[in-house]
């Protein structure tokens, strides 16, 4: 058995870590809040029209009226502080309590990569850089490996007694020995593989929207449950059955009608979301390798802290990635190194490493913790109901009766392939 101070200290050191992160995402998000709306957070410094220029104004009732503005704008953020800290503690607590399971994670990462898919969306808006923006927000993973060496528990002798010790010594001694000598070679070459997907996946998703909305990038995107399932069973992870069938046929006729709801549009967007929906397509297929190959080397992941192997991928990224700038830039599209225009899309930028830094995690538990990959890439459909809602509340977007029935069989697919996989 493990020690009980080493899994005290692990625990500990993880709701730190965590508690770290989602402070630190509450004053982003103020921020944020504060140049959305115009109000600065210093007194004597005012937002000028130039940052203000790329939010929609309509999207927010008070800037219509100029009653209560400040009254208005006061109550907003002091709200919002309110309500970000009391979830920070809520999750924080819970965490370093209990277990969370793999279905908890999996919603984690479900409200994460809405909220990211916004955020890089109204950044595309008026910085559009989808290859910089995913090499910054992948390089921030690297921020893992300083976590990892200063929240990794040490041991002495003062941590347990005897016993204790020469028990941790003979479970953790095999453990660790192992990856010592036969597998540190393996794992840096599992993380490159692991950061070279990664980074496709996040690259061809980021730039589907600068051409499509989120709900057809989220629904479009949750098909990699169809490239998992095919790539799953030529591995030989994934046991294909009829039933499994049934719930991918139900999600491609889904994918199918929301697919030709975008060629309802008009002529001039119709050419632009066609190049959106073929981007998110693949992301999905990306992503979908890039699941199965985690999954098939769960065991050897499982050796490490999961802090390493994300910062091994960040750092990765960081130092393999930038030569494929200038081959993109030449080559691809036109893409000038250029600082963003204004500090609101700074704060957003910032806010969007943040969300990565929490959902690869989460992610990462949520494929270790459920039995299947399949139920983990088709789970993330989960996310569509929750973009379309937020499409509509912020976006104003329409959707065709073809929309709304797609989305319900793609969320039935969901159910039938994770109903059976139990």
């Amino acid at each position: 058995m493990p020690c009980p101070k080493r899994e005290m200290c692990q625990t500990e050191g993880g709701g730190r870590v965590l508690r770290v992160v989602l402070l630190c995402c509450c004053a982003v998000v103020r921020r944020c809040l504060c140049v959305f709306i115009g109000v600065s957070l210093e007194p004597q410094r005012s937002i000028s029209p130039r940052e203000k220029v790329w939010w929609s104004p309509h999207l927010f009732i008070y800037n219509h009226r100029q009653i209560s503005e400040i009254a208005i704008t006061a109550t907003i953020i002091t709200t919002t502080s309110i309500i970000t800290t009391t979830t920070t503690t809520i999750i924080t607590t819970t965490i370093t309590t209990i277990t969370m399971s793999g279905l908890a994670y999996l919603g984690v990462v479900v409200v994460s990569w809405v909220m990211s898919s916004f955020v890089t969306g109204r950044v595309m808006d008026v910085y559009q850089k989808p290859f910089l923006m995913t090499y910054i927000n992948m390089s921030s993973l690297v921020l893992y490996l300083p976590l990892y060496f200063i929240w990794t528990p040490s041991h002495s002798p003062k941590d347990c007694d005897e016993e204790s010790c020469l028990m941790e010594k003979h479970t953790y001694g095999t453990i660790l020995q192992e990856p010592a000598t036969n597998n540190n070679g393996r794992l840096i070459l599992l993380t490159f593989l692991f950061a070279i997907l990664w980074f496709l996946a996040n690259f061809f998703t980021n730039s589907s929207l600068a051409y499509t909305s989120v709900a057809s990038q989220t629904i479009l995107s949750s098909t990699s449950s169809f490239f998992t399932m095919a790539i799953g069973a030529l591995v030989g992870i994934e046991l294909f059955t009829g039933r499994k069938l049934l719930g991918l046929f139900s999600s491609f006729i889904g994918v199918y009608l929301v697919t030709m709801s975008d060629f309802q549009l008009p002529s001039a967007s119709t050419g632009r979301s066609f190049i959106g929906d073929g981007l998110a397509l693949a992301g999905a297929l990306v992503y979908g390798g890039y699941t199965t190959l985690f999954k098939s080397r769960e065991r050897l992941v499982q050796k490490y802290n999961m802090n390493l192997v994300f910062g091994l991928i960040g750092l990765f990224t960081l130092c393999t990635c930038w030569p494929l700038y200038f081959v993109y830039n030449k080559y691809i599209q036109q893409e000038p190194l250029e600082l963003p225009p204004t500090s609101a899309i700074y704060m957003l930028i910032l806010f969007n490493c943040a969300l990565s830094f929490i959902s690869n995690f989460c992610w990462a538990k949520a494929v270790m913790t459920l039995k299947s990959p399949l139920v983990v890439t088709t789970g993330l459909t989960m996310s569509i109901p929750l973009a379309m809602l937020s499409d509509v509340l912020f976006n104003s977007q329409p959707f065709s009766w073809r929309y709304l029935v797609g989305a319900f069989y793609i969320v039935q697919g969901f159910i039938i392939i994770d109903g059976f996989s139990k």
